[in-house]
């Protein structure tokens, strides 16, 4: 749901026009690497609970922790080889 807006403008960077409403549309020529991560929030089922209501723990933390350090560690690769 997030990732809409910027699917929309990767689709416009690369056609370089409007997408076409309920058509498959294509994104591997990219001319830069693209990626989707997904996680699940702490979007509550109520208002009583969510992540905010119990004491504060490392719960979720991890997916974002695995994101974070995926997209750092492919940056520093790309890096390393443009130094070679």
């Amino acid at each position: 749901m997030e990732a809409g807006p910027y699917l929309n403008a990767a689709y416009e960077f690369i056609y370089y026009n409007r997408y076409e409403e309920n058509e498959f549309i294509n994104l591997s020529p990219t001319p830069f690497e693209l990626g989707i991560a997904h996680y699940a929030s702490d979007t509550p089922y109520s208002k009583a609970k969510n992540l905010g209501v119990r004491n504060l723990s490392y719960e979720g933390v991890e997916s974002t922790y695995a994101i974070s350090q995926t997209i750092l560690k492919k940056i520093a690769e790309r890096e390393m080889r443009l130094l070679k």
